[in-house]
C-alpha cells in the first residue's frame, strides 16, 4: 500500500525525503495532466490557428505551443513551494488533514491580501504572486523579471518551509523509537 512504500525507510531522514518527494511528484503529475489536457482541449477548439498574446499581437501556431507550454512550467515552482508548506504544516501540526488543508486556507488568504492590495509590494513575497509569471511571457515584448523573481520567492519559501520540518521531524520523539523505550519493553 501507499502508507507501507512511505513508511518502510530505514532512517527518519530517508523517510522525510521519500515523502517529500512523493508529494512532490504527486503534484508534478497532476500538473502535466492539467497541461496537457488544456492543451487538447485548446487544440480541438482551436486547431492550429494563430492566437492573440496579451499585448493583442498574433502568435503562430507552434509558438503559441511553446508559450503556452512555458506558461504551465512557470507554475512548477509555486505549486512546489506549497508542497514545502503542506510538508511544515503537516509535521508541526502531526495531522494530514493539516497538511492538506492548511496550504489551501493560506493560499486563499495570500490571494485576498494581494487583491486588496493594501500590502503593496510586500504581496510580492507571498507564494501566491509566482503564479501570475507568465503574462510575462505571453507579450510581445516579453520580460522574465517576475519568473526569476517568482523563483527566488518560491526557493525561500521551500527552504524556510523544508529546513524546520526536517529539523522537526529528526528531533521528535516518537513513542517507542527511543532506545530507553525499546530496553523497557525487552
Amino acid at each position: 500500500t501507499w502508507t507501507w512504500l512511505l513508511t518502510r525507510a530505514r532512517t527518519r531522514a530517508t523517510g522525510c525525503t521519500a515523502r517529500v518527494l512523493a508529494a512532490s511528484v504527486t503534484v508534478l503529475a497532476l500538473l502535466a495532466t492539467a497541461a496537457v489536457s488544456s492543451l487538447a482541449s485548446g487544440l480541438a477548439l482551436s486547431g492550429d490557428r494563430a492566437l492573440v498574446d496579451l499585448s493583442g499581437g498574433q502568435v503562430g501556431g507552434g509558438h503559441a505551443l511553446r508559450l503556452v507550454l512555458l506558461s504551465w512550467a512557470s507554475v512548477a515552482l509555486p505549486l512546489l513551494g506549497f508542497v514545502a508548506l503542506s510538508c511544515l504544516l503537516s509535521v508541526l501540526s502531526r495531522s494530514a488533514v493539516v497538511g492538506i488543508g492548511g496550504p489551501v486556507v493560506l493560499g486563499l488568504l495570500m490571494q485576498l491580501l494581494s487583491l486588496l492590495g493594501s500590502l503593496g509590494v510586500a504581496t510580492n513575497a507571498f507564494l501566491t504572486a509566482p503564479f501570475n509569471a507568465w503574462h510575462g511571457l505571453v507579450r510581445v515584448d516579453p520580460h522574465v523579471a517576475p519568473l526569476w523573481q517568482g523563483a527566488l520567492v518560491c526557493l525561500a519559501w521551500s527552504t524556510a518551509c523544508l529546513l524546520p520540518a526536517r529539523h522537526l521531524l529528526l528531533h521528535r520523539h516518537a513513542p517507542g523509537s527511543s532506545e530507553w523505550w525499546l530496553r523497557r519493553c525487552a
